[in-house]
């Protein structure tokens, strides 16, 4: 910022602060302090990689950081101070299908209007090597009026990770969604090792593919005011209301808490709903990867369901350290496939609520599949633990035609309905 040569004594910015084009070349910015009453970094490549290190405030009017990649060339931003912007996205990334990669390190906060980060990256012919990585998040990303991290992909193969690469901070913000990733191919997303994602109107953590597998593991806090707080899907969509395919869902060592309601501080409200999981094909594990180790989901509070998971084939998986206290049912599996349902309480503390409908509520339409749901034995007995209760049923269990097993629980209690209503249709 500098002293108005026509009116001295106030002080005004400059309309832009560094804007970069560059043919077949390759554009590498350095920069401090950037005060503007437009962009703070704009960076436009036809060719050569782009690299933009910041180690001073962007504070900007319109978009902090922007760079457009129509190169072959992978694109990289790195901060080391806070990045702001009044009106637009804090670092928004343009590429088009001749980019190969792009690499964002947020090492400070990172504030926009719109969205806190935005990536757009256009699928090129020929595939291969496609990603977008957000690392290093330790600070704070926020999107004011949409979302904190909007990743959107189509290319055919294209990898999304985003992580924190430090003990502290990792903390992502949006008025709509927290993440918010979509791809468009069979590269795998990857959401890992944050400390809190909240969304507001939308879901705290969004991840959708067309194939590609998707990972959400430790990440201590996720939520949204009114909207689910992890949503995964995988499936290939064919048309309204038809899928087919769909890779493998991984949500592992994550809670949902309870938090302050951001339009009436002091008050504690919940996500309307907790996890909803939809695969084809693929799998669906949520907590049961390595239980030994901490992957179990922690404690769940929700106004709606605890956890949804809907299967077209796969297994479904699903372990539980903590609580899940519902609104409406606790556990809901759908699975219209051969494999088995499994549902495991593994801590002396495990609890499963339906406080409006069913504690545990499990439908499978094959012939071939099984369902077990199971407590937690101590020390090899003779001790259970573990209790599922609902305002209707306690468990509501049904397959087309396999074995359906309940074991080892302290209790289980339905309020306007049975304790267990256990359905085969051949199966014991």
């Amino acid at each position: 910022e500098f002293e108005d040569p026509d009116n001295l004594g106030n002080t005004i910015r400059s309309a832009n602060g560094i804007v970069a084009r560059s043919g077949t070349g390759q554009i590498d910015i350095g920069a401090g302090d950037i005060y503007t009453t437009g962009t703070g970094i704009d960076a436009h490549s036809e060719g050569g990689f782009v690299k933009i290190r910041t180690n001073g405030v962007v504070a900007a009017g319109d978009t902090g950081i922007k760079i457009d990649n129509d190169g072959t060339f992978d694109s990289y931003v790195y901060t080391e101070a806070a990045v702001t912007a009044s009106t637009g996205a804090g670092i928004s990334i343009d590429n088009t299908a001749g980019t190969r990669s792009t690499y964002v390190s947020a090492n400070s906060d990172i504030t926009g209007q719109t969205n806190g980060i935005e990536i757009n990256e256009i699928g090129r012919s020929g595939g291969g090597g496609n990603a977008v990585y957000v690392n290093g998040t330790n600070s704070s990303v926020i999107g004011q009026t949409a979302d904190g991290i909007k990743i959107t992909s189509t290319a055919s193969d294209a990898s999304v990770t985003v992580s924190r690469t430090t003990n502290t901070g990792g903390n992502v913000s949006g008025a709509e969604y927290g993440i918010n990733i979509s791809t468009a191919g069979n590269g795998g997303v990857v959401v890992e090792a944050l400390n809190s994602v909240s969304g507001g109107t939308e879901s705290g953590i969004h991840t959708q593919t067309q194939g590609g597998a998707i990972t959400i593991y430790n990440v201590t806090s996720v939520t949204s005011q009114y909207g689910t707080a992890i949503r995964a899907d995988t499936r290939e969509y064919q048309g309204p209301n038809t899928f087919s395919g769909g890779a493998n869902i991984y949500i592992q060592n994550v809670g949902i808490p309870e938090f302050e309601d951001p339009d009436n501080l002091g008050n504690t409200i919940r996500s309307a709903n907790g996890i909803l999981a939809n695969s084809g094909t693929g799998s669906i594990n949520i907590g049961a990867a390595d239980p030994d180790n901490g992957s179990e989901i922690k404690n769940i509070f929700t106004l709606g369901t605890g956890i949804a998971a809907n299967s077209e084939g796969g297994p479904v998986d699903i372990a539980l350290f903590g609580q899940i206290d519902a609104g409406d049912t606790g556990i809901d599996v759908s699975q219209n496939g051969d494999q088995a349902v499994t549902i495991a309480l593994t801590d002396t503390a495990s609890s499963v609520t339906g406080t409006s409908s069913d504690g545990i509520k499990i439908a499978n339409s094959s012939s071939g599949a099984t369902i077990l749901v199971e407590g937690y034995v101590y020390q090899g007995g003779p001790m259970v633990y573990g209790t599922v209760s609902g305002g209707t049923y306690g468990m509501d269990l049904s397959t087309a035609g396999s074995a359906i097993t309940v074991r080892t629980l302290a209790a289980v209690a339905g309020d306007t309905g049975d304790g267990i209503r256990a359905q085969s249709q051949g199966g014991a």
